[in-house]
């Protein structure tokens, strides 16, 4: 996710699955990656594990609310 032009280069080539990490923690832009592949989200797999895994608070309900939100977040970009 930290380097757009190879995303969208593997993207134009095939539509095998991806997994893309980057997202979050890394700098990686959540909307760029969901625009470079729009049309391929039944092949794309997000990773944002770090910003997951340490939210800021460390406990269950901020692990919780981090993985809601950016799977919120994932759902908005790929419905419109």
């Amino acid at each position: 996710a930290t380097d757009s032009e190879a995303m969208s280069e593997v993207r134009r080539t095939n539509n095998l699955p991806f997994l893309i990490p980057g997202i979050g923690a890394q700098g990686g832009s959540l909307e760029d990656v969901i625009k470079i592949n729009k049309n391929h989200a039944d092949s794309t797999l997000i990773n944002v594990s770090r910003s997951i895994i340490f939210p800021g608070d460390n406990d269950f309900q901020g692990i919780h609310d981090a993985a809601h939100d950016f799977a919120n977040q994932m759902r908005l970009h790929f419905e419109r």
